[in-house]
């Protein structure tokens, strides 16, 4: 799958196929990912692969864009989108949304035109994360995931 596939398959259109990170699907209609009638609103964010960290503990996936080149995407489109997606999901959808994983051709560079190699969903629809912090100025957040 592309991006646009990967959204597509929540119901989710992009504003921009081009800077957005992330979409919400308000009233849940064309999800796929849900096998009834699809009347839950879900939000999608995509997760550079690289900035994810296994938790023994907990057993779960950590993502945290914390510490990861702020000033070089801070003033972006797409993260001006995706804090005001994130407000949304906090507020309306208990901070939990669908990964959309994105493997970038050079791992571990942050830099102002990271590329990726592939976008992904995981096969499972009970697989979800939940925003565990958020800076609404910076855009920056932290998320674990969980299974619904």
């Amino acid at each position: 799958m592309n991006k646009l596939e990967c959204f597509a398959y929540l119901g989710i259109t992009l504003k921009n196929i081009r800077w957005s990170w992330s979409g919400i699907n308000k009233s849940g209609k064309n999800r796929k990912d849900i096998l009834e009638d699809g009347n839950k609103g879900v939000a999608a964010f995509t997760l550079w692969t690289d900035q994810l960290r296994w938790d023994k503990e907990n057993k779960c996936s950590l993502w945290s864009t914390f510490n990861a080149e702020n000033h070089l995407w801070r003033e972006a489109k797409g993260n001006i989108e995706r804090i005001e997606n994130l407000k949304y999901c906090l507020e309306n959808l208990n901070g939990e949304f669908r990964p959309i994983f994105v493997e970038p051709k050079k791992p571990g560079v942050i830099d102002e035109t990271r590329e990726a190699k592939r976008h992904y969903l995981k096969n499972d629809k009970d697989f979800w994360y939940r925003i565990t912090s958020f800076d609404e100025v910076t855009g920056e957040c932290e998320a674990q995931s969980f299974i619904k």
